[in-house]
């Protein structure tokens, strides 16, 4: 039975921005392995993820495939879903 629900609107919990820059990190560095992204990323946070990604082919003279946008928001989802699933394990467990 569970005695707590937190629900994470804000993403306090599960820091899903966070969590979504290391996938387009990942998803990146796979598709263009010759390119270092990670200084660009990093710059990422806070910013409109088409915008951005936008300036990345400016920046980098590429063209990423039509997919990749969607690519890079499934797999943001999951991987938030998987943690957020892990915190209110633990938090249910922990706010006794």
């Amino acid at each position: 039975m569970i005695d707590h629900l937190i629900c994470d609107c804000d993403g306090v919990l599960v820091d899903s921005e966070i969590i979504a820059d290391r996938v387009m990190l990942e998803t990146l560095s796979a598709t263009f392995p010759g390119l270092d992204f990670e200084p660009v990323v990093k710059t990422a946070f806070g910013q409109q993820t088409s915008r951005f990604l936008e300036g990345i082919e400016k920046s980098f003279d590429i063209t990423l495939p039509a997919d990749f946008f969607n690519t890079i928001e499934h797999k943001s989802s999951s991987r938030s879903q998987r943690r957020s699933a892990r915190s209110t394990v633990c938090a249910t467990h922990c706010s006794a």
